[in-house]
């Protein structure tokens, strides 16, 4: 089969079958450890200047992930590459061999646009483009551009790995560690539908979720990157020592606790935390009883003193 012919992806029990493609594209696109690639190199600075000015924001949201900020007369589009795990039961889509990877293009939407880079090992690279409405671009032009950067790079050979110095390579950083743990604790918060044995592992284990197989309520451990916790709102608390907000978001049917890792400057110079989120969501839930059993997933990572 040519490079860029059409064929379905289709599903199947252990991985994904790529419909009359016997062969996998060669690797590893990601390292020898998947953990360690480093999102950023991945969207090149000068290949969206033609759209406006590129900001990369490296630390964002979560270690998969790295986002350039394309500022234009006062406006802002949003160019983002997230490493992830494929999932198991996606629904057939139609992709492009591309030789080390395999590209699935998504319809446009107002401003957004969104390109899947298929890697071998059931990994994947999400291209999405948002508010480029908004400087005046086509989000799927921007989205192109975004995916033959990434090209370049997945061409030469793995994608690097993140610096030493960045905070997310510490040996203190939550990227070391599961977020799954949890699942082991005693403190975990056991409740009828939840097996905490066996949870939805995000990409890294950094982020893992319980789902209630009775009425839905839904737990989720993840370590993000935030603006500081003292600067945000909800109630303030201390978790095992450590800083902490605990917020019911009305409208949403959760309450979130974040717990405070360790501060540290960003690459512009302003003040950043890692944190652990842990969430509960439950409509048939109170408030008070979602945030209790939040606080008490958050404890429950976190090793007894």
């Amino acid at each position: 089969m040519t490079a860029g012919v059409l064929f379905t992806v289709a599903a199947v029990v252990g991985g994904v079958v790529y419909a009359g493609e016997s062969r996998k594209p060669p690797g590893p696109v990601l390292g020898a450890d998947p953990r360690n690639a480093d999102p950023c190199p991945l969207i090149s600075n000068a290949a969206l200047e033609p759209f406006g000015n590129p900001n990369p924001v490296s630390d964002d949201s979560g270690f998969n992930q790295c986002n350039v900020i394309v500022k234009k007369r006062g406006k802002e589009a949003n160019v983002k590459a997230v490493i992830d795990n494929t999932p198991v039961e996606q629904s057939p889509v139609q992709a492009q061999d591309k030789g080390r990877y395999r590209l699935v293009t998504g319809p446009a939407g107002v401003g957004s646009c969104v390109r899947r880079l298929l890697l071998p090992d059931r990994y994947e690279i999400q291209i999405e483009v948002t508010r480029a409405n908004t400087i005046n671009a086509d989000a799927c032009d921007m989205a192109d551009v975004a995916v033959r950067s990434a090209d370049a790079v997945i061409t030469r050979g793995p994608i690097p790995e993140r610096l030493s110095d960045n905070p997310a390579s510490w040996p203190e950083s939550f990227r070391w560690t599961s977020a799954c743990r949890a699942k082991d604790s005693p403190l975990f918060p056991d409740r009828a539908g939840i097996d905490r044995a066996n949870p939805e592992v995000g990409f890294g284990r950094w982020k893992c979720t319980w789902t209630s197989t009775t009425d839905q309520v839904a737990y989720e451990l993840r370590f993000a990157r935030s603006k500081p916790l003292i600067d945000t709102g909800g109630t303030k608390s201390t978790i095992v020592g450590r800083y902490a907000v605990i917020e019911d978001v009305p409208g949403k049917d959760l309450c979130e606790v974040e717990v405070q890792n360790f501060p540290y400057l960003d690459a512009y110079g302003d003040d950043k935390d890692e944190v652990l989120e842990a969430t509960v969501t439950g409509k048939s839930l109170p408030p008070d009883e979602r945030c209790r059993l939040a606080t008490q997933l958050a404890t429950s990572f976190f090793p007894p003193r």
